[in-house]
Formats: C-alpha cells, sequence, structure tokens
C-alpha cells in the first residue's frame, strides 16, 4: 500500500513539475507558415526548426534565407495543430559579422485558424508588421 502510494505521489509531482517549467521545453519542433505582404514583394517562408526560426524569401525558383531567429523564449503556445496555432516567441537575430545571435530581442506572433491568419513581427523602436498569413504553400 505504501509503495503504490509512494508511486502515485511520484507521477503527480512529475506531471505538476512537466506543467511548471515546461517554458523550458519548445512548445512546436518543428512547422511552417507563409506570409504575404499584399504588395510586389516575394512572399516569407517562417520555418520553425528545434528552437530557431528562418525567415526565407520565397522566389520563383527558389528560397533565399533572409536571416535566422533563436527562440529565447515561449511567451504563448496554444497549438492544436499546423493549421489551428496561436503562437508568441520572443527572439533574437543572427548577426553575421559577429557570428553570434544579438541581444536585442524582437517578437513572433503567428496566428492562424482553419490555415489563414496573420504573422506579427515587433521590434525595438520600430513600427509593427502585420502580415496575412497562411499554413499552406503558396504556388509558385
Amino acid at each position: 500500500m505504501l509503495q503504490r502510494f509512494s508511486a502515485i505521489t511520484c507521477f503527480v509531482f512529475l506531471l505538476l513539475s512537466s506543467f511548471a517549467f515546461g517554458q523550458d521545453i519548445p512548445c512546436v519542433n518543428s512547422g511552417t507558415y507563409y506570409a504575404f505582404s499584399g504588395g510586389k514583394g516575394f512572399p516569407l517562408k517562417y520555418d520553425i526548426i528545434e528552437g530557431f526560426v528562418e525567415v526565407k524569401e520565397m522566389r520563383k525558383d527558389r528560397d533565399e534565407l533572409i536571416n535566422t531567429y533563436k527562440i529565447s523564449k515561449v511567451v504563448k503556445c496554444n497549438y492544436k495543430n499546423p493549421v489551428n496555432a496561436n503562437l508568441v516567441f520572443k527572439i533574437n537575430p543572427y548577426d553575421k559579422v559577429s557570428d553570434t545571435y544579438s541581444e536585442r530581442e524582437s517578437e513572433l506572433e503567428i496566428n492562424i485558424t482553419d490555415g489563414k491568419g496573420k504573422i506579427f513581427f515587433r521590434q525595438p523602436n520600430l513600427p509593427e508588421v502585420a502580415s496575412r498569413a497562411t499554413s499552406m504553400a503558396p504556388k509558385r
């Protein structure tokens, strides 16, 4: 009886600690979202890959990397599936000159419902950039 109680107590402790320290574990290991400016520019592709975000410009024949960001903090993670996600990340940009990730923190918000929504990109001292977004790849 005592062993059973100890096993149940241990399980509850592990379960509760996973919720308390869940911020350290990325909520999404991988995912791809696409943003459209509405202008004549190329669509942007946001690849979430194991704690990093790669932003690429989708040209007609290839994807061209614009920048890589390191996810420093998961602010909000409401991820049901790729077509229903509300994610907010604090991110740090990669600096090619110093070959490190900058301390300057920006914010990336991905709000997708039924495959469509918006992506917000917020940088310090700059206006917010909001783009129409989708979870489905556009035609090239």
